[in-house]
């Protein structure tokens, strides 16, 4: 699991904390709304929520894949210029291949 992850569930543990212990605070309001209206407005929210999370998790793999081409880039241009890389540094073999 991935920080981004990690942070987004951290965040959606401390909004069902804190709907469990409003529920717990008032008698009855553990069941879903009998009311339609805010049955439907929670409904569309926690598909929003959902979304939302979902949409971050792909732009950030997106950001990842992004940072490790320009990574992989500049270790290709170091090693066109002669310079040894160090062994932790990762080089994509795609990109060598490609140029």
């Amino acid at each position: 699991m991935d920080s981004l992850d990690r942070l987004l569930r951290d965040d959606l543990n401390r909004l069902l904390d804190r709907i469990v212990a409003s529920a717990l605070e008032t008698p009855g309001t553990t069941a879903p709304p009998k009311e339609d209206r805010l049955r439907l407005l929670m409904d569309l929210a926690e598909g929003h929520l959902s979304e939302v999370r979902l949409r971050l998790l792909r732009d950030y793999a997106e950001w990842r894949q992004a940072m490790d081409e320009c990574d992989s880039l500049w270790a290709l241009s170091r090693l066109r210029a002669g310079e040894a890389l160090a062994p932790e540094e990762p080089v994509e073999i795609e990109v060598l291949r490609a140029a």
